[in-house]
């Protein structure tokens, strides 16, 4: 079988890659790949990141899971030193905003009004923070 480009044996290109150690034109000349040709558009080498990776600290943050370094993006609603006698609308606007966040991280536009997963999960809060029950992040994680 030949090379559409070239017209030689597959084999041929195949080996000028491997040989070479990277992609290269059909005349034999390395290509250069796309992280060359990105460092160079800022001005940099392969021989600038080697001193940027001793210097840097790597981390992997991981929502909703241990396998890295967990990361909260809900935080927590604690259970407020309002009363809800007096103070029932300001809490319910906190539970309104709580609720749109984490609808909206699952993508689920809901509207306050007349969205049922909106309506369930604002009465499910306004039930467990009357209870005296801190609702965070595990509020929107299954199992």
């Amino acid at each position: 079988m030949s090379c559409v480009v070239c017209r030689r044996s597959s084999v041929h290109c195949l080996l000028m890659t491997f040989f070479i150690g990277g992609p290269v034109d059909h005349d034999g000349d390395r290509i250069p790949d796309a992280r060359t040709m990105g460092l160079a558009s800022w001005g940099l080498t392969g021989a600038d990141i080697g001193p940027m990776r001793a210097n840097a600290d790597f981390a992997i943050y991981t929502p909703g899971s241990n396998a890295g370094i967990p990361l909260n993006v809900v935080g927590n609603l604690e259970v407020p030193e309002l009363s809800w006698k007096s103070d029932a609308e300001t809490m319910r606007d906190e539970i309104q905003g709580f609720v749109a966040g984490s609808l909206r991280l699952m993508d689920i536009d809901a509207n306050p009004i007349s969205s049922r997963e909106h309506i369930l999960l604002s009465n499910l809060v306004e039930h467990s923070q009357r209870n005296g029950k801190v609702v965070d992040d595990r509020f929107c994680s299954p199992g």
